[in-house]
């Protein structure tokens, strides 16, 4: 997907808030205008815990992969892109993950 200046767009798990499926691969590309950076809010994060976020986990380019639960935050990336995967493994679903990605220009993206 692909956003305009200060346009956002929301991400989440399949199922949206209900246990997400087991076995599941979900891939998203998100860019925007050169120049401009993606500040990524993470709303809702709830994944199973393993070490070294083998099993169930989020990837974003620029921040690393993810697993476990409340990592909630916001980050900006300081680039026009970012690739971000879903992936689970066959036992433990928890209630998933809810992001929203953000286009902003380099002056207010730490506002």
């Amino acid at each position: 997907m692909h956003l305009l200046r200060h346009q956002s767009a929301i991400i989440h798990s399949p199922t949206n808030g209900l246990h997400y499926p087991p076995a599941t691969l979900c891939s998203w590309n998100v860019t925007t205008q050169p120049l401009l950076w993606l500040r990524i809010n993470i709303e809702r994060f709830s994944l199973e815990m393993s070490q070294n976020c083998s099993k169930d986990y989020v990837d974003v380019s620029g921040l690393g992969r993810r697993c476990g639960m409340g990592d909630l935050g916001s980050y900006v990336i300081k680039r026009s892109f970012i690739d971000m995967t879903f992936a689970t493994d066959f036992d433990t679903e928890e209630e998933g993950f809810q992001i929203s990605v953000v286009s902003v220009g380099k002056k207010n993206a730490f506002m």
